[in-house]
């Protein structure tokens, strides 16, 4: 098989579709520039043979081998190589039917990578698996080397070097499948351990315990037999001894029965008596009651009731007599008080009169000083403007104006009044006018106003009473509004939850658990529930949710009962919709981890690490506990994977442990993780339906609260609405009249007529007014014509004049003012003192009038009293006279009716004397009937139940059979009996009845785990034994390789490199199978250190090497780039044409700058870098008679292909 062509599309350099080929398939070379492309040709090889160091075609990722990573608009690389597979001896197994082979390999920008053999999908394996069946492993290549990397094959350490030869021996392949059977030595060992650490725990435990259970239930069978043979014993004495007194019955019964008619009659006679005893107390007593019922509580009744008025009528009469007696005192005391205020009073008022009139006088006095003070200070001022001397007004009007000012004003005022009173005149006669053509309007348009009126009036009416009956109703209707609001938003947002409840129910449906009762009466609070509702994770710890996932598994849908009764119930009768498991309570066994292992957890993990007991950040009821153990108690939580590795595989803990992330670590050494658990977050899930169904719950709580107060007030709601509906109906009616009103022809009129006659009455009400206002200007006009020309004599002496009279006047004044005052308050004193003795006195005179009127009142009510105490008195001795007489004949009734009552007593005492002898003698009549009937039932009942009886109850009391009541003793049996029940008891609730079936289930159990164990320790040796004989084959196979390769590897590197020598030989202290290393000597002088050797030399021993192994076991094809760089143009001469003279059954790949090495090569390519792409151009160099023949081809052609053929069947 070699390479035909190969093309890239967008691959490095290449950014177009470039075909490279034909390859010959001898000796290809590849030249250009540097930087044209050469090396790209081979990277694109390595690239589809499935290079994964990236470093060995010079990128650091898969993204840096499309064309300019992409930026160009070349998003995708690939490179599509296709292999000659004519020589059928040298094609991969499997593919001898085809003559090529396509492989594609197709890169994208993002990660997309795919492969394609012969236009088909494939995986990467497939392809690798191809090419190692050919000897190209491209991840550990003897055929290729790379730019720059031929020295490094003499630079590789010792095992790396013997890694060579082991690929060109074909033995690596075995040590692949030797890692992989070692694998399986340690799942084997795993298994071993397994099986060993279930014998110990589990199986001989189990063991021993079923052993102990199967001698408890052969003890158990053995008291069983025992127990038969006692209870036969005891039920044939039984037997006897009913039968025996079933016998002597009849002759007791003939006795008792004689003794019960002689009880019958006694108890007859006494009966009789008792009759007419009581029949005789109750004539008397009727007699008696009814006396004491009408005639005694009727005379009791009225000499109480006399009784109590004659005391309260003399005690208020006695009451009556002080009062009118302290009155009488009163009244004579008061009326000389009175005489002696109304004294003081006269002469108060004479000095109060005295002193006001002198007040009076003095305040006249005060008063006409001022007026003729202001006077003169006003003639002085008007004297000094030029204005008059009297003031005009009492108000001030015209004050500061001068007389002419004041002429010119009232002219001025005169001349308007005329004017306006024509106006108002002529306004009335145009208001006349239009009264009456409205009024005419008005009688045309009556009949519609009086219409319009009484609609109004009905409506107000209607109005008025709706108002009313609200008014009434006391209804709230804001209130009502406000409840039908919240009603609304609380159904909407009700719903709203309901329905994300509903949603997040019908995603966690698996943990609801639906049954139907399996029986009337049945407890649900039995069925605690599904496991994930029965605990919640604490606030603390919420975090590790999907740890606790993984640690409950499936147990989070297991349903806990009380109890097994419980489940089967369930089970059998529950209707359950589908498969559950159910854990009872009292059946878990604790297999939790103990205190002190998880404290050991936490001591050997670093202090900011947590691990923590998967029960411990949980929240659960108490009642439920050992459910959760069985649930959590197995397992830790830890916070990262190292914790959990140090908690699960440490010595003295071993636990399986889960970290957050919910990955599982087992002791057993198994790892599980990955993706998420399918399902999502359960458990955030869970807690979010409980917090939504308790805001579902408080939600519908408050919407049925706010229905319960609209049904309330619906009623009222409702005929609230209708009466407010109508209301406003009705004011809407009204707004409408009103308005037709308003625009009506008759209202109109009437509001314009109702106008101009208030405006009429107002003018002429003005005009009347006029003619006293007119004349007083008139006069004013004339007076001030004739101040105006007095004005100008004598003006500063009358000013002097009065400036001398101001002063005298103020003088006086003061003068008047001081005694004033002192008047004052003697006339206010006289007058406060006058008041207080009248007051006092009409007090007084008030009270005396009264006490006067209830002292003839009092007399006259005091004699009343007297005359009605007489006739009480009188009527209370004459019913207490007859009250006497009754009570006598009562008290002797009473002692006839004492005696009967203790005849009959005595009667009633020796009657129950009999009938409780009576009584007695029949249930003992009764108890031997019953008896009798009871013996010959459990005579049939023993019979029945113990067929046995009737068999043997012939032998039952005789002597050497198991019946010998004689020798053998019923109460010691019996008591043998109850004890050995006793003990089955106890022992019944320990034992277990399938443990002889158990035990022999485990113990075949125990033999087949015994039995694989032994298969796998037996399969274990076969494996190391062949591992072993491999070893050996391995070590001979390679010493054979290491000689032949030795050989030719020194007789190269001496053709090449003349008087030189090379070796591969085991370093000081290891063996040629452990690792290789070259040596080189120089004219028999053999170096310590390759570094003492030029580059060129170290070139031509690298080459060497390879050619040496290629010499042994040709690979297909060997890829070389630039390896003569190093290399003189001689040298370069004799490997070129080594090349192509002795190795002419593989094909080369050569880049080579040098012709000494590409002129040897029978085709040619040439990369040229034009406008940013790489080109390629073919040139064959050697035509096919130029070529050298493969040696030996056409002989083995058949052979080689046979041995193809059975390889390929054998695999």
């Amino acid at each position: 098989m070699f390479i035909e062509e190969v093309i890239a599309d967008g691959f490095k350099s290449y950014s177009t579709r470039t075909n490279i080929g034909t390859f010959d398939k001898q000796f290809n070379a590849i030249t250009g520039l540097n930087g044209s492309g050469k090396s790209n040709i081979l990277d694109s090889i390595c690239f589809v043979l499935g290079i994964s160091n990236l470093q060995q075609v010079r990128v650091g990722n898969l993204n840096e081998l499309v064309y300019k990573q992409g930026q160009a608009g070349v998003t995708k690389a690939s490179v599509t190589v296709t292999f000659n597979n004519s020589d059928k001896a040298s094609s991969p197994v499997g593919y001898e039917m085809h003559d090529k082979i396509v492989i594609t390999r197709q890169i994208v920008i993002g990660g997309r990578n795919r492969y394609l053999l012969n236009s088909h999908n494939v995986q990467q394996n497939q392809i690798q698996n191809l090419f190692h069946s050919v000897s190209l492993n491209v991840n550990n290549p003897h055929f290729l080397i790379m730019q720059g990397r031929i020295t490094k094959v003499i630079n590789m350490k010792p095992p790396e070097t013997l890694s060579m030869l082991e690929e060109a021996a074909g033995t690596r392949m075995y040590e692949n499948k030797k890692a992989g059977a070692l694998r399986t030595l340690e799942k084997k060992q795993t298994k071993v351990e397994e099986i060993n650490r279930l014998l110990a725990e589990e199986i001989t435990p189990t063991l021993e315990k079923l052993q102990k259970e199967r001698a408890n239930y052969m003890l158990w069978v053995s008291n069983n037999n025992e127990m038969e043979r006692l209870q036969r014993f005891c039920t044939a004495y039984e037997y006897c001894q009913v039968k025996h007194r079933l016998e002597n019955k009849n002759q007791q019964l003939e006795e008792m029965e004689q003794s019960v008619s002689q009880l019958v009659s006694t108890i007859k006679a006494l009966t009789d008596r008792d009759t007419a005893v009581q029949r005789e107390i109750k004539d008397r007593t009727l007699s008696r009651d009814k006396a004491r019922g009408n005639e005694l509580k009727k005379l009791e009744d009225e000499h109480s009731k006399l009784s109590k008025e004659i005391a309260s009528t003399e005690s208020k009469l006695k009451n009556k007599n002080s009062e009118l007696k302290s009155q009488i005192e009163g009244l004579k005391q008061s009326s000389s008080a009175v005489g002696e205020l109304r004294k003081q009073m006269e002469q108060k008022e004479k000095v109060h009169e005295k002193e006001k009139a002198k007040f009076d006088a003095l305040a006249q006095q005060e008063a006409g000083t001022k007026k003729e003070i202001e006077k003169a200070q006003w003639s002085m001022q008007a004297l000094t403007a030029g204005m008059s001397e009297e003031p005009r007004s009492e108000d001030g009007e015209c004050q500061g104006r001068s007389l002419r000012e004041e002429l010119l004003d009232a002219q001025t005022r005169l001349a308007t009044m005329d004017s306006e009173q024509k106006k108002k005149n002529m306004a009335i006669t145009s208001f006349k006018d239009r009264i009456a053509s409205a009024e005419q309007v008005m009688t045309r348009s009556k009949q519609d106003g009086n219409r319009l009126a009484k609609e109004q009036t009905a409506t107000e009416a209607f109005i008025n009473q709706r108002k009313a009956e609200l008014a009434k109703m006391s209804f709230d209707s804001e209130t009502f509004g406000k409840l039908q609001a919240a009603a609304r938003q609380g159904e909407s947002a009700w719903h709203s939850m309901q329905q994300q409840l509903d949603s997040l129910r019908s995603h966690l449906h698996g943990i609801d658990f639906s049954f139907a009762d399996p029986y009337r009466g049945f407890d649900r609070s039995t069925v605690k529930g599904v496991v994930a509702k029965l605990f919640h994770i604490k606030p603390d710890f919420a975090h590790y949710h999907r740890a606790l996932e993984v640690c409950a598994g499936g147990r989070l849908f297991f349903v806990v009962v009380d109890n097994e009764d419980t489940a089967k119930a369930l089970l059998e009768k529950g209707q359950l919709k589908r498969r559950v498991t159910i854990i009872p309570l009292t059946k878990i066994n604790d297999h939790s981890v103990s205190q002190q292992v998880v404290r050991q957890a936490k001591n050997i993990i670093p202090s900011q690490a947590e691990a923590h007991l998967a029960m411990e950040i949980v929240g659960f009821e108490k009642e439920v506990m050992s459910a959760m153990k069985y649930v959590f108690g197995s397992v830790m939580v830890c916070d990262t994977p190292e914790t959990a590795k140090q908690v699960t595989f440490h010595p003295s803990v071993r636990v399986r442990s889960v970290t957050k992330e919910g990955d599982l670590y087992d002791p057993s050494g198994t790892l599980t993780g990955g993706s998420a658990p399918k399902g999502g977050n359960l458990l955030m899930k869970l807690q979010e339906l409980s917090t939504l169904e308790q805001k579902v719950h408080n939600q519908r709580k408050e919407y049925d609260q706010v229905c319960a107060q609209l049904t309330q007030m619906q009623a009222a709601g409702s005929q609230f609405s209708a009466l407010d509906r109508e209301l406003k109906c009705k004011e809407h009616e009204l707004a409408l009249v009103l308005d037709r009103i308003s625009r009506s022809e008759h209202h109109s009129a009437e509001q314009s007529v109702q106008e101009m006659k208030g405006q009429m009455k107002q003018f002429q009400e003005e005009i009347a007014n006029q003619p006293e206002e007119k004349k007083e200007l008139e006069k004013k006009v004339k007076q001030f014509e004739k101040d105006i020309k007095n004005l100008d004599s004598s003006r500063e002496d009358r000013i002097k004049y009065y400036e001398k009279q101001v002063v005298q006047l103020k003088q006086s004044a003061q003068q008047h003012v001081d005694k004033l005052e002192k008047q004052r308050e003697k006339a206010e004193q006289a007058q406060v003192e006058l008041e207080v003795i009248r007051n006092e006195m009409l007090a007084q005179e008030g009270k005396d009038q009264d006490t006067g009127k209830g002292q003839e009142s009092l007399a006259a009510e005091m004699e009343q009293m007297t005359e009605g105490l007489q006739k009480k008195k009188e009527s209370y001795e004459a019913a207490g006279a007859k009250l006497d007489q009754m009570r006598n004949d009562l008290k002797s009734l009473d002692a006839t009716l004492g005696s009967l009552t203790e005849e009959l007593a005595s009667n009633k005492q020796q009657r129950e004397e009999k009938e409780l002898e009576h009584k007695r003698v029949v249930h003992k009549i009764q108890q031997l009937q019953k008896d009798d009937k009871e013996s010959h039932v459990v005579v049939a009942r023993l019979e029945q139940e113990h067929p046995w009886i009737v068999k043997e109850k012939t032998f039952f009391g005789k002597k050497g059979t198991d019946f010998d009541f004689e020798a053998n003793s019923y109460q010691e049996n019996k008591a043998k009996c109850n004890d050995l029940s006793a003990k089955q008891n106890k022992l019944s609730k320990n034992i277990n009845k399938k443990a002889m079936i158990m035990f022999e289930k485990a113990e075949q159990e125990y033999k087949d785990l015994l039995s694989k164990r032994d298969i796998i320790l037996n399969d274990k040796c076969k494996i190391e034994q062949v591992i072993h004989d491999l070893d050996e084959k391995k070590t001979e196979t390679l010493r054979r390789v290491w000689t032949k390769v030795n050989k030719d590897f020194g007789a190269i590197f001496g053709t090449l490199l003349p008087n030189a020598t090379a070796k591969l030989e085991a370093p000081a202290g290891m063996d040629e199978t452990e690792g290789l290393e070259i040596k080189v000597g120089f004219h028999g002088v053999w170096k310590q250190s390759l570094t003492e050797l030029s580059g060129g030399q170290r070139s031509l021993l690298a080459l060497s090497l390879v050619l040496a192994l290629l010499l042994f076991k040709p690979a297909p094809m060997y890829i070389l780039d630039e390896i003569d760089s190093a290399l003189d143009l001689s040298h370069t001469q004799n490997i070129g044409h080594m090349i192509r003279t002795h190795f002419p059954h593989s094909q080369f790949i050569v880049v080579s700058l040098k012709e000494g090495m590409f002129n040897h090569a029978n085709v040619l390519f040439r990369t040229r870098f034009v406008d940013g792409t790489s080109t390629v151009t073919r040139y064959a160099i050697r035509d096919e008679s130029d070529r050298v023949e493969v040696p030996g081809k056409e002989i083995d052609k058949d052979a080689a292909s046979k041995k193809r053929k059975a390889a390929a069947l054998g695999a």
